[in-house]
């Protein structure tokens, strides 16, 4: 039950953050980046702890692609003028 409730508020959080972001609000722009890199170190740190087990490699391999394109979207010069 209490997990459910954290999900559903952590799930209205990330709602909040995207309508920001559908809005053009800088801030919500600076937390993605920051939570895209954070999961970028959490992806080549799964790398480099589970590099034998292949199901975990090919998930970090992912999340760590996806990460670094949603960083490399929103550092790009024309989508910062999107934002205010």
């Amino acid at each position: 039950m209490i997990m459910g409730v954290g999900f559903i508020i952590l799930g209205i959080f990330f709602i909040f953050i995207a309508i920001s972001l559908w809005k053009g609000k800088n801030w919500a722009r600076y937390l993605i980046s920051v939570l895209a890199i954070i999961g970028l170190i959490s992806s080549v740190l799964g790398i480099i702890r589970n590099f034998s087990d292949i199901i975990s490699l090919v998930q970090n391999f992912i999340s760590l692609i996806i990460n670094g394109l949603i960083a490399w979207y929103l550092m790009r010069k024309d989508i910062k003028e999107q934002f205010h």
